[in-house]
């Protein structure tokens, strides 16, 4: 899971993906496949999914980052 801002997002709105698909005008498989990081959106799609959600598409769309752990940390 490339996006997990997006996914909670989905959840918490209790919007399926397939719901969110059909208010952009992309198929669900093209959310599934961006979601999974396996394809890009375009800005106006990021910019439609942010509007339908009620959030900005830059927190949306962040990628998951490994934390890192301090060194002599236990």
């Amino acid at each position: 899971m490339k996006f997990p801002n997006l996914l909670w997002a989905l959840r918490e709105k209790k919007i399926a993906q397939y719901e969110l698909a059909a208010r952009i005008g992309i198929s669900e498989s093209k959310l599934s496949r961006a979601i999974n990081g396996r394809v890009e959106l375009s800005a106006d799609e990021r910019r439609l999914v942010g509007e339908a959600l009620g959030y900005s598409p830059s927190w949306l769309f962040r990628a998951m980052t490994p934390s890192r752990v301090a060194r002599g940390a236990a």
